[in-house]
């Protein structure tokens, strides 16, 4: 009997759904009281992938603030262009990339409140990723 497509082996599936539940997790709970278990569990895989595709908790961390910080720079990056090739002046280009920003933000409460814990930790990770 073959395997339903729903309990596939799919990796980039799973790593979406490690970074997912991270996200929510470390947003909610903060990077200290999370765990690698706890992660697994919410996304619905062993307690040992999370670790597989991040290798720690650090760089699954990092993995979850890199990914989203790429999220909003392409949610600007992508207001600024059609702004752009509409024509308008400065101001209205300007208005399309941080309309788009706020739309981010306002669409991902996680991702401000990931920032608002980086901020409370003293922005290291933050920091490693402003040099990457």
């Amino acid at each position: 009997m073959p395997t339903p497509p729903d309990k596939r082996r799919d990796p980039a599936r799973s790593r979406e759904a490690i970074l997912d539940s991270a996200e929510r997790l470390f947003a909610a709970q903060g990077y200290g009281a999370t765990s690698l278990q706890e992660v697994g569990a919410a996304a619905g895989v062993s307690r040992g992938t999370p670790s597989y595709f991040f290798r720690s908790k650090a760089e699954l961390y990092r993995a979850v603030l890199e990914r989203s910080f790429g999220q909003v720079r392409n949610a600007v990056k992508s207001g600024r262009e059609r702004a752009l090739k509409s024509g308008e002046p400065p101001d209205v280009v300007l208005a399309g990339a941080v309309g788009e920003y706020f739309d981010f933000i306002t669409g991902r409460p996680d991702f401000v409140r990931l920032l608002e814990w980086e901020a409370l930790q003293g922005g290291g990770q933050l920091g490693e990723l402003a040099r990457s």
